[in-house]
């Protein structure tokens, strides 16, 4: 089956671990953008691409509480992004 914007969350849902690349390769420059200018002057490039992984990790567990009614795909994942930057910027600030 071919992966697109369409069925990118349900194919997530479904396990599908190409979709999980598919999102990685679409959304992952943008992702890195939204971590970096959030963590930039507190972490280093580690900090940095660790918290981009597990944006896409919390996307892969937590697919199942996004709804296409409410936000887009791009502003669901976007939203877990900075929240997530954020969680790590408060972790870098206490060490």
């Amino acid at each position: 089956m071919k992966i697109g914007e369409q069925n990118l969350a349900e194919e997530i849902k479904n396990r599908n671990s190409d979709a999980l690349e598919y999102a990685i390769d679409n959304y992952g420059k943008l992702i890195y953008k939204i971590v970096y200018n959030i963590l930039n002057s507190f972490g280093d490039k580690e900090s940095i691409q660790e918290c981009v992984s597990d944006v896409f990790t919390a996307v892969w567990y937590n697919i199942k509480t996004y709804d296409n009614e409410k936000a887009s795909f791009k502003s669901w994942i976007i939203a877990i992004s900075k929240y997530k930057a954020i969680d790590y910027r408060k972790k870098l600030m206490k060490n």
